[in-house]
Parts: C-alpha cells; structure tokens; sequence
C-alpha cells in the first residue's frame, strides 16, 4: 500500500503486497475489439484456455452475504485512459457524500487478476475517498503490449491517478505482482508526486507476467522508497511467511506497521475481505490522523 505525496515534508506511500491470483472470464470479454482483430493475441489467448475449467469450480456453493451484495453492487464506472500507446482500463467510485477535492486511493491487482477483484472491497472507502482500480497492461480489460517493462507499469499508474482525478498525495494499494509494481512507483516516484464465446479463458496475456519479472530488484526498490508504507500479510500464506514479512519489515525500517491477518492465505481480500478492510482502514485512518496532529513527516513504512 503506498500513499504518494510530493516535497520532503510530506512524502507518503503505502505499499500493498501479494501473490499471483488468477482470475477467469467469459472469452467474449478477454480482449477489446481492436484486439480481436489481432491474431497473434488471439492465439496468444487461445494457448491460455485449452484446457476446460471443471464444472465444481465454477458451482455456487453458498448465497453470497448481504455486505458482498451492497459492495458488488455499489455504483462504478468503467474508464479508459491511452499509456504509451496502450489503452489502460480502469474502475472508478466516487467519493461519497461528493466533497470537493479530497484524498484518492488507487487498487493494483495481482499477476493474472484485474480490477474487478477489487469491487468487493472499493466501496468500503468511499466515504472518505474517491476510489479508482486499475488493469495493468496486459491483464483485464486493459490493452496488450508487445513488450512489458515495469517502467510502462508504472507509468500507467500514474496516468491513471490522473485520470481519475485522485489527487495530489493518493494512497496506492498493491497486492503481489501490483505490491511489485507499486514498489516501482514508490521508488522512482514517491518523493515527486505532489500534494472464447462458449468458454472460459484467462484474462490476461500470457506474456504479461513473463520470467523478467523475477529479475526485478525488488530488494532496491522497497530499500528506496521515500515515503510512509505499511505492510498487511495473511498468516497462512505460502508467499510470504512471518519470515519474510520481517525480511520486507528490516528492509522498510522499524516505524513501518506491519499487520498479519488471521486465517487469510496468500489472497488477503480473498480469503478475509472484511478484515482486510478493517485493517487498512485502521492504517489509513491513523496516518490521517498523524498528518493533521504532527504535519505530513516522512515516514519509511507496506500491505501485501
């Protein structure tokens, strides 16, 4: 989880970390139109979803709960902005009551995933933010590239916090691939930024999450970031352990808050979507509440 801020008074970021999720969709949705027109990412998605999805994955076991019902159904728009070349597709909750100006929080996906995995957990902050979540290249709805760079990834985030009209110091919430990828931002911009029809098939491109990904110097990046960060992990993930949850805590430095929730796996606001929100909830609003009694000093501190 990363808040953004800009001068070296009141730099923040809190970055969220997590693993890869993966999520399926209709074929008819996998791709925009002027991507089906593209055959090399049409097979690209056809090698994705050879194999059939078995039916007890996909059986409803149990009613869905009235929170999830209000959430899911809370109002959204779907956006699109243009990133080198590569329309990026975003979501988007108004603050509500509307308020003018205002902070802005923004939802990174993991490996494999896309914004929507975020609807469920949006709406429980837009009371006090304009909420937005975005489709990383390569993944959701957002457009293919022919070549992924978390540079390009980064960018996106940005223009999407444009976009979207998040403001001057937006939080930013990361999980997995988009911790990675918010780390990137943190790093490299934290101290700037001012105040198939009948099938199932993955919904991303194969290429998006390529091996380079494992090249990434994400050691240097969660080392360079300038601002506050926190670190919220689930105590049965097989990706990150209470051992590397110390590891990525020694790295952020010792006023970085680090929360283990209770019987989540790897897949936080999966597994235990409303401790989630209550645990960053509690993050955010202690910082709020630090700015207005201290001023906005820069503090080291990451979710995951």
């Amino acid at each position: 989880m990363i808040e953004h801020g800009g001068g070296t008074a009141d730099r923040e970021i809190t970055l969220l970390t997590g693993g890869y999720g993966i999520s399926r969709v209709a074929s008819s949705d996998i791709m925009l139109a002027d991507q089906r027109q593209d055959p090399s990412r049409n097979a690209r998605a056809a090698s994705l979803s050879s194999e059939a999805v078995p039916t007890d994955l996909l059986t409803i076991r149990a009613p869905a709960p009235d929170w999830f019902r209000w959430a899911i159904s809370h109002p959204r728009q779907s956006q699109f902005v243009m990133v080198a070349g590569c329309r990026i597709h975003y979501l988007y909750w108004a603050r509500e009551p509307a308020r003018p100006g205002g902070r802005g929080l923004l939802f990174i996906h993991g490996g494999g995933a896309h914004s929507y995995w975020w609807s469920y957990i949006a709406p429980y902050f837009t009371r006090d933010f304009r909420v937005a979540a975005i489709d990383l290249s390569g993944m959701g709805d957002s457009g293919w590239r022919a070549h992924y760079t978390s540079e390009l990834r980064a960018e996106e985030i940005r223009a999407v916090m444009a976009a979207a009209q998040l403001g001057e110091r937006p939080f930013v919430i990361g999980h997995s691939f988009g911790g990675f990828m918010t780390m990137k931002v943190a790093s490299q911009y934290g101290d700037r930024l001012r105040r198939a029809e009948d099938g199932w098939v993955w919904k991303f491109d194969s290429e998006a999450m390529g091996s380079r990904r494992f090249g990434e110097p994400v050691r240097e990046y969660l080392q360079a970031v300038g601002c506050r960060a926190a670190l919220i992990f689930g105590e049965k993930s097989a990706l990150v352990s209470r051992e590397t949850a110390s590891y990525m805590s020694s790295l952020m430095g010792p006023r970085a808050p680090v929360v283990e929730v209770p019987e989540a796996r790897h897949h936080v606001m999966l597994d235990q979507p409303l401790g989630f929100v209550a645990a960053l909830r509690m993050l955010l609003d202690s910082w709020m509440r630090n700015e207005t009694a201290e001023g906005s000093g820069p503090l080291r501190a990451t979710p995951r």
